[in-house]
């Protein structure tokens, strides 16, 4: 697996670790969160991991 699926992979779970610590829902910080995921997942996508949506 490249290098770079792993980062991004990694990234993704540590990010949903904090949007699940995030105390409100409706936070401008939670959808910075969100956002993050979304780009980190098309990244993959663009990258051919076939397992991007399962994260």
């Amino acid at each position: 697996m490249d290098e770079r699926i792993k980062e991004l992979i990694d990234y993704i779970k540590m990010l949903q670790v904090a949007l699940e610590c995030s105390t409100d829902p409706e936070d401008i910080e939670a959808d910075n969160l969100m956002d993050a995921i979304w780009d980190s997942k098309m990244e993959l996508k663009e990258l051919g991991y076939d397992g991007w949506e399962d994260l």
